[in-house]
């Protein structure tokens, strides 16, 4: 029991860290073996507890920096004269403001906000990626279609896709 107890306490811990930032050190009790490991698992947490508190406050800064301009280019596009292109630059902006709100949610807790899921038409997403490449002047083709709705969370969708589009090289090679 002197050696077992400390060892599950150890156990727990370890499966409780990432989850619970606050959670309590391990005590320090048990054979000399046991201590060592219950030593070197609080330097551990307390070394992850100051990462992420250090991750929390960059994101927090960088997204709340964000913001200001944001709102700027919001105004500037609302003076836009072509209605077209004023909808197409709102609504990369409105885009851009739910990633920083995503980045602020997310600073402030100690895993990933999920966005909710929705039926979401892959080939109406696909031809929106598309249009919005060839918008930026990028040769992006769509072949075929697949005919699917699929229930996913189609910001998270499209924010993948688009980066697996971005790293394709116009030879077709990431």
């Amino acid at each position: 029991r002197s050696v077992t107890a400390p060892l599950r306490s150890l156990a727990t811990a370890a499966d409780r860290i990432g989850i619970d930032a606050a959670a309590a050190d391990v005590p320090q009790d048990g054979p000399r073996e046991v201590r060592r490991a219950a030593t070197a698992f609080n330097r551990m947490q307390a070394s992850i507890r100051g990462l992420f508190a250090e991750r929390t406050r960059i994101l927090a800064a960088v997204s709340h920096d964000l913001q200001t301009p944001i709102t700027r280019l919001r105004l500037r596009a609302e003076l836009m004269d072509d209605a077209a292109l004023r909808d197409k630059v709102l609504d990369d902006l409105a885009e851009m403001q739910a990633l920083v709100e995503e980045g602020l949610a997310y600073a402030g807790s100690t895993a990933a906000p999920k966005e909710a899921e929705g039926a979401t038409d892959l080939d109406a997403l696909a031809a929106s990626l598309v249009a919005d490449y060839a918008d930026a002047g990028q040769p992006v083709t769509l072949a075929g279609a697949c005919e699917k709705t699929l229930v996913t969370r189609p910001r998270t969708l499209r924010r993948l896709l688009g980066n697996l589009a971005s790293g394709i090289g116009n030879d077709g090679r990431p």
